[in-house]
């Protein structure tokens, strides 16, 4: 399938593919840089809640535009923490948006919605954990 743009639709398989999140390929991305990878999850803490926000406010106003842009920075930022599932999930929404198919963006929405709160949870008890190693450690 292909949008209104000539831009091939996302395979559906991908959506299901892999792992949320992939940890042992960001921290060789890292180098096994426990501090960096600590800085880079706590970035993405800080700035996917208003993301999310800005998704949220620019479907209801089906501002189409400036949807696909801030899709487009949250899957750069799950492209940078290894979140694979997210990533496929954002990719789907973006497709959604360009064929400004309402129902199914907001369908996506929720997902991704769903993912990052997933996300959320599954970094903080790494991180956690990776704090009692480090601590058994010392």
């Amino acid at each position: 399938r292909e949008d209104h743009e000539g831009t091939k639709a996302p395979r559906e398989a991908s959506v299901t593919s892999g792992d949320s999140l992939c940890i042992s390929e960001l921290v060789d991305r890292l180098g096994g840089d426990f501090d960096l990878l600590r800085d880079l999850i706590g970035a993405f803490f800080i700035a996917y809640p208003p993301l999310l926000e800005e998704l949220d406010r620019e479907l209801r106003g089906k501002d189409w535009e400036a949807l696909g842009e801030t899709i487009q920075g949250l899957n750069g930022m799950l492209a940078n923490i290894s979140a694979r599932k997210g990533y496929d999930l954002c990719s789907w929404f973006e497709f959604a948006v360009r064929q400004r198919n309402y129902t199914q963006a907001r369908s996506c929405h929720v997902k991704v919605g769903q993912e990052m709160d997933f996300l959320k949870n599954l970094l903080a008890s790494f991180l956690l954990q990776t704090a009692k190693e480090n601590d058994a450690r010392a």
